[in-house]
């Protein structure tokens, strides 16, 4: 998620907040939920951007530890290799 889009998630989020809170002061039902709508949606947009960071994290981890396996196991080649 760009910067730019997470002001705009961000903006999303504090307009719902607005709308929601007008709509209740106001008795206007469905501005309320409306606003509760945006709240929902920019949290959203926000979760699924912290879950493919994670993903993108645990990926660079699983590179990291099939980097090591690599190296174990030529290690231990080396090892099999010295002991004929």
């Amino acid at each position: 998620m760009t910067t730019s889009d997470k002001a705009a998630a961000k903006a999303q989020e504090v307009k719902g907040m607005a709308e929601e809170a007008v709509g209740r002061l106001a008795g206007d039902h469905e501005l309320e939920a409306q606003g509760k709508v945006d709240k929902l949606a920019a949290g959203l947009k926000q979760a699924n951007e912290k879950l493919k960071e994670a993903g993108e994290k645990v990926k660079e981890a699983g590179e990291k530890v099939k980097g090591a396996g690599e190296k174990v196991k030529e290690a231990g080649e080396k090892l099999l290799g010295h002991r004929d």
